[in-house]
């Protein structure tokens, strides 16, 4: 396997070359994406200073345009609250019309809270169940969710490992096509950063520990993905 434990398996012959490809073998700058080697950060941002104050003018001023469009959405949600209190509160409204007030509130809390979240947690009750239930190559998906208002997002999780290669292995997909996105996915105690790339067709992923007694709480399994930054076609929103 690769010394850098990014998951290939490789003859010992190709080690050395592998390492120069290796995505785990350099540094990601988070201000233009360049890859650098081990310890060269400061050299490349010193190097690249004007490049980057250019690249974070553009992205204030795209960040600026995100932000306006989610305080827009957020008034549009709020103003339909408060419609609907009003309409609860009035004192002819049969049982059925207070009913669908409160599912309509309920759906625009939860529309609220999908704009403004950057994190989610899938809890999975009973590890040793778990194990058994979902053998090495089969894996269980969570339902969607939503990340700060953008794409549809779900997990795949093989708890077994994918195949022979692996303890475990997470993917974390979005439905929608063309999203570009950092995230931190966490699961069993390890944390991994998943650095800026597409999300369609295919999903992300990487290896974690198997799920044992050792690495979990409650005889649960709890799956966190936080989005870190999220690029739109011309688009750019931070999480922080």
């Amino acid at each position: 396997p690769c010394p850098n434990e990014c998951g290939e398996i490789l003859f010992r012959a190709d080690v050395v070359a592998h390492r120069m490809v290796c995505e785990r073998g350099f540094e990601e700058c988070s201000i233009c994406g360049d890859r650098v080697p081990p310890g060269g950060l400061a050299v490349h941002r010193a190097d690249k200073a004007q490049l980057h104050v250019e690249v974070l003018e553009a992205k204030l001023a795209e960040q600026k345009v995100m932000a306006s469009q989610h305080d827009s959405v957020i008034q549009r949600l709020g103003r339909l609250e408060d419609q609907v209190k009003t309409l609860a509160k009035t004192s002819h409204v049969t049982t059925t019309t207070k009913t669908r007030a409160e599912e309509l509130k309920a759906e625009v809390r939860a529309a609220l809270r999908e704009q403004v979240q950057t994190e989610v947690v899938w809890r999975i009750a009973g590890v040793a169940r778990l194990l058994r239930d979902f053998p090495r190559g089969q894996m269980l998906a969570s339902p969607d969710f939503s990340l700060l208002g953008v794409g549809r997002w779900y997990f795949e999780l093989y708890p077994n490992g994918k195949n022979e290669d692996h303890e475990c292995y997470l993917f974390i997909h979005c439905r929608n096509p063309g999203v570009r996105a950092t995230l931190k996915l966490s699961i069993c105690g390890a944390t991994t950063l998943l650095g800026e790339l597409t999300y369609g067709s295919f999903g992300h992923g990487t290896h974690f520990p198997k799920p044992c007694s050792s690495n979990t709480e409650g005889d649960a399994v709890e799956v966190r993905a936080e989005l870190i930054k999220v690029c739109w076609v011309g688009s750019v929103a931070s999480a922080g």
